[in-house]
């Protein structure tokens, strides 16, 4: 398993530091996907969360696209522990960046979710331009990937919004998340915890929060029909809904041989 966990990890100061992380870990560490629009602040974020001991600076616009598999379109970066435990924070492609359509990127994300050679994630941080005053692409494909992909009751409290820019936000930006924007992602929810936070630079202390107030276990994911996703695109992205499903169909089937 940590040599399978070795070769998903890239941005680590030595290939090996992996190996002695998870040797001098107190207890397996959370794991918890990144998942975002593009320009969201997903690379600030997980830059105020990693351990610099351990892993090299996040950047945005990474190059996504490496023949050798669908684990290396994910980039996983060691983090400072939250209330003592260790956090791995994984990256993920960015919502709506032009060098990956949605039928890829989604693609990808089942297939690492499925692996049986990884451990499955702990939940998912969507991090939102806390001065936009709007649900983004990013949290709308979440919402769907909830509805439609992910198993459990408690799916739903296994996600942190994340209010990305708070160092230059204004009071009434805030407002409008906390009131607002949280409420209108978790609407289809039962009961949910509608985890969430405030973050800028040098300043995540309600993320590292709501990171200890996320539930225990891990998310399952099961499969999702081409139809469905292909309508959920539709919705989203105002895509053809046979061209939406046609390319969904190549992406699975083009993953598919690389894992063969």
């Amino acid at each position: 398993e940590v040599e399978a966990m070795l070769t998903e990890v890239q941005p680590l100061k030595n290939k090996f530091s992996l190996l002695d992380f998870y040797a001098k870990a107190a207890g397996p560490p959370l794991r918890l996907y990144v998942f975002g629009e593009c320009g969201a602040g997903k690379s600030t974020l997980i830059n105020g969360l990693r351990d610099p001991n351990w892993s090299v600076p996040a950047q945005a616009g990474g190059d996504w696209d490496d023949p050798d598999g669908v684990t290396k379109d994910f980039r996983s970066y060691i983090c400072k522990p939250v209330n003592g435990r260790p956090l791995v924070l994984i990256d993920t492609p960015g919502v709506g960046d032009g060098t990956v359509n949605a039928s890829v990127l989604v693609a990808k994300f089942e297939a690492y979710m499925q692996r049986s050679d990884v451990e499955r994630a702990n939940g998912l941080i969507v991090p939102v331009d806390v001065r936009s005053r709007r649900i983004n692409l990013g949290m709308r494909l979440t919402q769907k990937l909830l509805d439609l992909g992910f198993q459990g009751q408690g799916k739903w409290d296994h996600i942190i919004i994340a209010g990305t820019f708070d160092d230059e936000a204004k009071d009434h930006h805030r407002s409008y998340f906390r009131d607002k924007l949280v409420p209108n992602f978790f609407q289809g929810a039962h009961d949910p915890k509608r985890l969430h936070a405030l973050c800028g630079l040098g300043n995540y202390s309600e993320l590292q929060q709501a990171i200890t107030n996320l539930p225990d276990g891990a998310m399952d994911y099961g499969s999702i029909t081409e139809s469905d996703l292909a309508e959920a695109f539709s919705s989203l992205f105002g895509v053809d809904v046979a061209e939406a499903k046609s390319g969904l169909q190549a992406a699975r089937a083009a993953l598919s041989d690389i894992d063969q």
